[in-house]
């Protein structure tokens, strides 16, 4: 899929006393949908789905050279199905050391499951598909985390988690 660039609106913030804060009114970015696809009975299956904005380094603070993993959503039709966790495991390592390796310094991953009926990217799951709860979803999140620490391939020392926090 073509990747498009835009920009967010920032607002400027300032403090009361009307002092910049010095956060820039824009914030150009790159986003990209990353799919994964496997062919079953002679059909292209689309099986994994991921949207990312890359801020580069033109970009200003707070966002410079930072990526921010929104989505990430799957359906269960890999096969064989113990690879599963596998594969989506190699593709986001994979993207995080291609974000490495293009100089981004932090990565951020939002880390919320949808709730029963939701669907993030891919309508209409499965109906035999779990959701994971947002403690196993973190912690698929941290392993991946984990592992991109200990080969090298996540971007400066750390990759952030961004947690739901009134769900």
């Amino acid at each position: 899929l073509p990747q498009v660039a835009t920009k967010a609106a920032g607002g400027g913030a300032s403090l009361k006393t009307g002092q910049s804060l010095g956060i820039g009114k824009e914030f150009p970015y790159r986003s990209k949908c990353i799919l994964a696809f496997q062919r079953v009975q002679g059909h292209e299956v689309c099986f994994f789905a991921m949207y990312v904005q890359e801020y580069g380094s033109s970009c200003p603070e707070p966002n410079t050279n930072r990526v921010y993993i929104s989505y990430l959503d799957s359906v269960k039709y890999f096969s064989p199905p113990r690879l599963r966790t596998k594969i989506y495991h190699e593709i986001l390592i994979g993207y995080l050391d291609y974000a490495k390796r293009r100089g981004f310094t932090n990565a951020y991953i939002w880390a919320c499951p949808p709730l029963k009926g939701d669907d993030y990217i891919f309508h209409i799951h499965p109906s035999e598909q779990k959701t994971p709860k947002p403690e196993r979803l973190v912690g698929w999140y941290h392993n991946i985390v984990n592992t991109c620490m200990d080969d090298g391939t996540a971007p400066v020392s750390y990759t952030h988690l961004t947690l739901p926090t009134n769900r």
